[in-house]
């Protein structure tokens, strides 16, 4: 089979795909325009999931396959793909470990002033008066339980924090104190003095927190996102940081990125700004990679489970 990638791959992960897969050819290009004479002889593509178009994929009549390798594919051309009937499988779950990791810096970051003591630092002023929080005992409301809200949860409780977890199912994962779905979302938003956003970019997300949710939440509550910038109403959020309605924001992902130097979230005192990279980690492709040869080999084989097939119906 012919597998074309549009994105970059070092020569270790081309020798390690040749090493278990000897009997393919691997093509590797750095975008999708240079893979162009390519696309329509690939079988199976290998993409970060934003650069394929309708046009393309018309043009790549062989096509079986896709593996995103990132957790993202809201890009993606669904109904096209849904009508031919080729697979989609992604990244999911590899961005756990780091993305809780962010979670939990980013509390204790609200929680102990990091923004305001940065500052001070800068200015060589000693000023003891900074007031400073615990998180034991409060609330952490996340939005989204799958892989990476699970190990937030699971993080969480090494803090003492209570754990309100929402989803669509009612399931009830681990490390979760109580699941809300629905209506019910709106105990989250009153309850938590903490809220984290891991939603997926989808239909139902788009603006579910939006202005009367957020004037739902505690004075002293936080919110932080490191789903999809389109779950968040922007002008909503800017109204309560600015009138300190809610007491801060840590911001990882937004409606238009790179996020434009003129918007207001660079400049609120009650807000930190990070440029999308909560999931960033050494061994990214590693895992991404290991998750696509696991796949490949339930391919070939037609024995096993795939890893991460997304449904193309509900897109993800």
């Amino acid at each position: 089979m012919l597998v074309v990638t549009t994105m970059h791959l070092s020569e270790k992960h081309q020798e390690q795909f040749h090493h278990q897969f000897p009997q393919h050819e691997l093509q590797v290009y750095p975008s999708i325009d240079e893979a162009r004479h390519s696309l329509p002889q690939a079988e199976i593509l290998l993409t970060y999931g934003e650069d394929l178009t309708v046009d393309l994929l018309e043009e790549m009549k062989q096509l079986q396959w896709i593996h995103v390798i990132s957790a993202g594919i809201d890009r993606l051309p669904f109904n096209e793909l849904e009508q031919r009937g080729i697979l989609v499988t992604n990244a999911r779950g590899i961005h756990a470990i780091p993305m809780a990791e962010y979670t939990i810096w980013a509390i204790l970051t609200l929680a102990r002033q990091g923004k305001k003591l940065f500052t001070q630092q800068e200015e060589c002023l000693w000023d003891r008066s900074t007031r400073m929080t615990e998180v034991a005992e409060q609330t952490l409301g996340i939005l989204g339980t799958g892989a990476i809200g699970q190990e937030i949860a699971r993080k969480a409780k090494a803090l003492d924090l209570r754990v309100i977890g929402y989803n669509r199912s009612g399931e009830h994962p681990k490390h979760f104190d109580v699941i809300v779905t629905g209506a019910d979302l709106n105990q989250l938003f009153q309850e938590a003095d903490y809220i984290v956003s891991v939603l997926p970019r989808t239909a139902d997300t788009d603006g579910l927190v939006d202005q009367r949710r957020l004037h739902l939440m505690k004075r002293d509550a936080s919110f932080i996102n490191i789903g999809r910038g389109n779950v968040v109403d922007e002008e909503a959020l800017i109204e309560v940081l600015r009138n300190q309605r809610i007491k801060g924001a840590v911001l990882d992902v937004f409606q238009t990125e790179p996020l434009p130097v003129e918007h207001p979230f660079w400049s609120l005192e009650n807000c930190i700004v990070t440029p999308h990279l909560s999931g960033r980690f050494p061994k990214y492709m590693e895992r991404a990679m290991n998750i696509f040869y696991h796949n490949l080999h339930v391919w070939e084989d037609r024995t096993g489970e795939l890893k991460n097939k997304v449904d193309l119906t509900r897109r993800y």
